[in-house]
């Protein structure tokens, strides 16, 4: 089955750096345009996605095994 597309607007999101955009998901920017950022020091980052809609990172603090595996040479594997 093939994986449903999603809109690339749904992957916008200001931030001062596309990192800074990705890891804080500040406020998303569906036209693309750098106006739709409330804070001056940032501007539109496409193909950002949101961490945490994407559930790579959690504000979870508590002790939890999932964040034990955040190191990346330890999940990515050749083949």
């Amino acid at each position: 089955a093939l994986a449903e597309a999603t809109d690339p607007s749904d992957e916008m999101y200001c931030g001062s750096s596309w990192l800074d955009a990705f890891e804080n998901c500040h406020e998303p920017c569906p036209s693309g345009e750098d106006s739709e950022c409330s804070d001056q020091g940032w501007s539109c980052q496409v193909y950002t996605g949101c961490a945490s809609k994407l559930g790579i990172y959690s504000e979870d603090t508590g002790d939890s095994e999932e964040g034990d595996n955040l190191d990346p040479y330890e999940n990515n594997f050749c083949g």
